[in-house]
């Protein structure tokens, strides 16, 4: 039927250029038309027309989702016979009127996805630089009891430093009785692409839930999710469906709407409803007029500890043992390996294995997570041999999860013999392990609990406990109260308590805490207040009333940008306590030594030259500003996360204005970046790309160029980039898309400021 129509339109057009005097000739002829596709205006168009196709520019079809190769015409544009696509239903022509009508088969356009997941942002920048790091805390007071007084001190020592994704880190801890201790020392090289962690050193390495622990010196091989704070190691539900026209759909949790976006025809993916409870998550999708069709309820995720398919969770180590970490600095006993490696089968099933072993014991056993529905089971066995005999032990975790309420059973049982690496087959342990607890909360303001544990030991005395909580949040108010019940083989207790807890804005909070036990009713107040923007002051205060006796405590800080000063003290019937702490840290990067509040995690070194007393934000909280040299050290970011860094604009040089007032930047673990802002020789780098398959137009818009493999850039739709703060000489430039990926330089001159690159030519390959 198309082709009859296309056949008539272009007899027409023939004879009336016949009649102008034209010679007729066997070619395509050309024609201008507007063009709609499904039912939407496209824009006009130059289409070629003969006698059984037509012919329509590949970059109108591109721009509805079509992307095909095409060929080169004669006047160097792409086209493509519209009625020999496999995604085009309709074709139809009308010279008279000007018109080309295009239907496309939703099923063959590319899906439209909303991703719920918590992704990489846009423009994050994975970068470090050379530096090391010491952390020092400090304290020193007295102590007065019957005795008399007694002086007390302590100080600790923590020193890393870094290398691109290597990093070392050791630490000493000293008290006046016990002298200096060493702490954990190692070497840790970080594979953030694979999720892996290589370490020479001092680990602490663990099993499953029936495995052993202990600090083991020698070489390990870590899977380590934290790699990748944007990772989703979980199963994760997702929505498929292919919308017959264009639609609205919207996200709902617990009744809130937490994302509408208008969609093309097609297929959809709504992908990574984890991020969401996904116990109350709808998914609905409504026609262009807003009237809902379509309404998607997901089941609930698998268990936290659930692997998504494919994907192993795995972690071996083999060394020494080290005994009396906190009391010897080299106390090091029997050779022993501990390997555990776990794999999502399906999103319903993960299974496990785990074995260790030293000279005289070895441990193994298996695993499995499996959940259907609102139920999640997960249960472990082994078995164990030692000097002593054979052992085995068993667990069993079961949970069930409604929409408000939630039921957990968990069951653990262990032969007297049973063994791992830091369990001897002769010690005291909990032959019986039971509990259960229940949560519910039938509005938001409120919640119930109960719990029930229980064990019985070899040795030591028999326990069984009960507590009931509830909680209500009333305003700024919070209101919590508990009864509990302990019974053992020797003593039986009952306790309670009612607590108030009211906010006095952001930051002030006070509370009042009635409590019986068994030895007495005490009531406590107290008051606290947080240090604002990580500087300034804080305190914390509480005072106590009843039997045995009257009591309390107090403790101030003061945090600064060079570290950390708090005095404290407390006091009972029987004596009392004073002090002083100081604490903080000491930054070399960037040619600089620069003294810091203690790093933790990873830091950064902002950088905006010749420009002191600039303001600095770090994830829109005031993080301090800049000293006379235009640096200021970020010591507490989270390592491999996005941290958004900002500067005022205010004091800046004036030459800096084309730069950018914000960056994305995730540092290393234990080590640092240099994040500079409007830095001397960098420039402001603009162009478009021109992106080809096979030598076919692909279109870029809305994808990332990767620049010296770090930092990250957005594409915009016109296909123009932006790169920001490049320094001078030659970069590479990388863009991946669709699974295939191209390159093109990037180089800046000296003394230039801005550069304009036109467009880039990148040919795309597998």
């Amino acid at each position: 039927m198309r082709a009859r129509r296309v056949s008539v339109v272009v007899v027409t057009a023939v004879a009336a250029v016949a009649e102008a005097g034209a010679p007729v000739r066997a070619e395509s002829l050309p024609a201008q038309v507007a063009v709609t596709i499904d039912r939407a205006a496209a824009g006009d168009a130059i289409v070629l027309v003969d006698e059984h196709r037509v012919r329509v520019p590949t970059a109108i079809l591109c721009a509805a989702r079509l992307c095909v190769p095409g060929e080169v015409d004669r006047d160097g544009v792409r086209r493509v016979d519209a009625a020999s696509l496999r995604g085009v239903v309709r074709c139809a022509l009308d010279l008279d009127a000007g018109t080309l009508d295009l239907r496309l088969d939703p099923e063959a356009l590319p899906a439209s996805v909303i991703d719920l997941g918590n992704r990489a942002p846009v423009g994050i920048e994975y970068a470090s630089a050379p530096s090391a790091f010491l952390n020092y805390a400090a304290s020193a007071g007295a102590r007065t009891g019957a005795d008399g007084a007694r002086p007390e001190a302590f100080g600790f020592v923590e020193a890393g430093a870094s290398l691109g994704a290597t990093s070392a880190y050791t630490s000493v801890a000293a008290t006046e009785r016990g002298g200096a201790v060493r702490g954990l020392t190692r070497i840790t090289h970080d594979h953030r692409r694979d999720l892996v962690k290589l370490i020479a050193g001092e680990h602490i390495a663990s099993g499953d839930a029936l495995g052993g622990a202990g600090v083991l010196a020698g070489f390990h091989v870590v899977r380590d999710f934290s790699l990748d704070p944007y990772f989703v190691a979980r199963p994760t539900l997702g929505y498929r469906a292919v919308l017959a026209a264009p639609s609205i759909v919207e996200v709902y949790r617990d009744g809130r709407l937490v994302r509408r976006e208008a969609v093309p025809a097609g297929p959809i993916r709504v992908d990574d409803l984890r991020a969401t409870a996904a116990s109350d998550t709808r998914v609905v999708v409504r026609d262009a007029g807003g009237t809902p069709w379509m309404t998607v309820t997901p089941v609930l995720l698998p268990p936290a500890t659930a692997l998504a398919p494919g994907l192993s969770q795995f972690s071996y180590s083999v060394g020494v043992v080290r005994a009396g970490l906190a009391t010897s600095s080299f106390d090091y006993g029997a050779p022993a390996l501990l390997a555990v490696h776990r794999r999502g089968f399906t999103p319903s099933l993960t299974l496990g294995a785990r074995a260790e072993a030293t000279p005289d014991r070895a441990s193994a056993g298996a695993s499995a997570v499996a959940s259907r529905g609102r139920f999640a089971v997960d249960a472990s066995a082994a078995a164990s041999v030692s000097d002593a005999g054979p052992g085995t032990a068993a667990a069993l975790d079961l949970g069930w999860r409604g929409r408000r309420t939630t039921l957990a059973v968990a069951a653990r049982a262990a032969g007297v013999r049973y063994a791992t690496i830091d369990l001897d087959p002769r010690a005291d342990r909990a032959r019986y392990e039971v509990g259960a607890s229940a949560a519910t909360s039938p509005d938001a303001r409120t919640t119930l609990s109960l719990q029930l544990s229980g064990e019985e030991r070899t040795v030591a005395p028999s326990r069984l406990r009960g507590v009931a909580t509830v909680s209500v949040q009333v305003g700024d108010t919070r209101f919590t109260g508990s009864l509990g019940a302990t019974a053992t083989t020797t003593e039986r207790g009952v306790e309670g308590s009612l607590a108030i807890t009211h906010s006095f804005g952001r930051r002030t909070t006070g509370g009042l805490v009635a409590a019986r036990d068994g030895g007495g009713a005490a009531t406590t107040a107290s008051l606290a207040r947080t240090v604002a923007d990580r500087r300034g002051l804080g305190f914390e205060a509480a005072a106590r009333l009843g039997d045995p006796g009257a009591g309390g405590n107090a403790r101030a800080e003061l945090q600064h940008r060079a570290g950390r000063l708090a005095a404290s003290g407390e006091w009972s019937s029987s004596g009392g306590r004073a002090g002083v702490e100081v604490a903080g840290g000491i930054v070399a990067i960037g040619g600089r030594v620069v003294a810091s509040r203690p790093v933790r995690g990873g830091f950064a070194l902002v950088r905006i030259p010749d420009a002191p007393g600039v303001r600095v934000e770090l994830d829109n909280q005031t993080a301090g500003v800049t000293d006379e040299r235009g640096d200021l050290v970020l010591s507490d970011l989270q390592p491999f996360y996005g941290s958004r860094i900002r500067v005022d604009p205010a004091r800046l040089p004036l030459d800096a204005a084309a730069f950018s007032l914000e960056r994305v930047v995730a540092v290393p673990r234990l080590g640092g970046a240099i994040v500079a802002f409007g830095a001397r020789g960098a420039a402001l780098v603009g162009g478009t790309v021109r992106a080809t398959r096979d030598g076919a137009p692909v279109d870029a818009s809305f994808a990332e160029l990767v620049l010296d493999g770090a930092s990250r850039h957005p594409i915009g739709h016109d296909n123009r980039f932006e790169l920001e703060d490049v320094p001078v000489g030659t970069h590479r430039a990388e863009l991946a898309l669709d699974g295939a990926r191209c390159t093109f330089p990037v180089t800046v001159p000296r003394g230039t400021r801005l550069v304009e690159l036109g467009p880039m030519t990148c040919e795309l390959h597998p």
